[in-house]
């Protein structure tokens, strides 16, 4: 599915930067051509201009002023005088004889009211010979006293409509060159872009598995359990198979609360209900619950205050003794009795940190990051059943509810240091 997502996208993607390109590549071609034309369009009008101001000048063009006029011109120069033609063979080589050419000139100016009857001048007249060669045709009659002049003069398109190919060509090598580099830039922004989506899919999978994993145990030990007691002989043994199946409910439920809370997380369905909490006595409350339970596991609890009125954060309460509360119990449960458990708060101008410091093993550098992952656990050779690994995920989802932050450290001396970081009630 991600290939085909990552196709679709990236053919999406290079189509409209494709569709992008040409139009621009069309805009910029179009603006050429366009100034090209209104130069060459100045030039004809001066050349135009200097072949009829030669003419009232000087009165007759010698051939050699004819031809130097034509070749730098690339034009096609035919003078009459009263009607009659005067005799120029010409400068260069035409598809089409020179007479064939003037001919159709003079007829396209005849159609548009200018000819020896209606002296006057039209330019710019396209013009195309039985060879496919192309021309601009202009056809100007003048009257000098008794003599009428007739210029007609034809510049050669060819120079023209090459370099029209020309660049065409190399827009076209541009566009396609860019739909290939755009292809492979999209290829790449869109494999880039579905990375996230693509370790989030693998994330699920693997949670999806690993939750499969962890309800198959108890479900196997519940009937098991069942299956047993319903062939015990005696009550005690229904009594222990009952027990035991009861136990493993009640651990599957922790597990599914925990799935939960994680699934509620992902989807964003699951929201906090924010309230300014009195620093000092949260850690107090905190203090007093526990306390019973590190003296039934042998720790002693100790509370670290700073002195001062201690500001109040904003958070929910309910689930911030909840966050609280997998700390302590991993601090209890994997920390030797008879070892110390600290709450310990302190603030800064921003933020308060709420940390639970333990005198325990501690937790290597190598497994700091992954502790927090779901199904993870800070030591692998734990394998007490009370636990899934999903207690510090809970707990880190739960932090970023609060728009705070849940890190762990060594603990100086020995021991893990668990620190919550939460912005302060303004």
């Amino acid at each position: 599915m991600i290939r085909y997502l990552q196709r679709r996208l990236t053919a999406l993607f290079t189509a409209g930067t494709s569709l992008v390109l040409g139009l621009s590549l069309l805009v910029t071609y179009g603006l050429f051509c366009e100034q090209m034309e209104s130069d060459r369009r100045m030039v004809r009008q001066q050349n135009i201009q200097d072949v009829i101001n030669s003419l009232a000048r000087d009165a007759v063009l010698s051939d050699r002023r004819l031809s130097e006029l034509e070749s730098a011109g690339q034009m096609v120069i035919s003078i009459t005088d009263n009607g009659a033609s005067l005799y120029f063979p010409g400068a260069w080589q035409t598809a089409e004889s020179r007479r064939r050419l003037v001919e159709t000139a003079l007829q396209l100016a005849a159609a548009q009211g200018v000819d020896t009857a209606h002296p006057g001048q039209v330019q710019d007249m396209a013009l195309t010979d039985g060879k496919g060669a192309h021309y601009w045709a202009s056809v100007s009659i003048l009257t000098q006293g008794q003599e009428q002049f007739g210029v007609t003069i034809l510049h050669s398109r060819s120079e023209e409509l090459a370099v029209r190919r020309s660049l065409a060509l190399r827009h076209a090598l541009i566009f396609l060159a860019g739909i290939a580099g755009l292809a492979v830039l999209s290829w790449a922004v869109v494999r880039r872009a579905l990375r996230p989506t693509v370790q989030s899919l693998q994330r699920q999978n693997e949670f999806i598995a690993a939750a499969s994993h962890e309800l198959r145990s108890p479900l196997a030990v519940i009937r098991a359990s069942l299956s047993a007691a319903g062939q015990a002989e005696d009550t005690a043994q229904v009594h222990r198979f009952m027990s035991a199946a009861d136990s493993e409910a009640a651990r599957m439920g922790r597990l599914v609360d925990d799935l939960l809370v994680l699934a509620g997380s992902d989807t964003g369905a699951w929201h906090v209900s924010l309230q300014p909490v009195e620093l000092e006595g949260f850690a107090i409350g905190l203090f007093d619950h526990w306390l019973a339970l590190c003296r039934q596991t042998g720790h002693t609890l100790h509370l670290d205050l700073p002195e001062g009125r201690l500001p109040s954060v904003r958070a929910d309460r309910e689930r911030l003794d909840q966050l609280l509360g997998i700390l302590f119990s991993n601090a209890c449960e994997y920390t030797p009795s008879g070892t110390d458990v600290t709450i310990a708060v302190r603030c800064s101008r921003r933020h308060a940190a709420i940390s639970v410091i333990d005198r325990g093993p501690g937790i290597p550098a190598d497994r700091k990051e992954q502790i927090f992952q779901r199904f993870a656990r800070g030591d692998a050779s734990r394998t007490k059943r009370t636990h899934f690994g999903l207690g510090l995920s809970v707990a880190q989802e739960l932090a970023h509810l609060h728009a705070g932050n849940l890190t762990c450290t060594d603990t100086p001396g020995g021991g893990a240091t668990f620190t919550l970081t939460l912005p302060l009630s303004r």
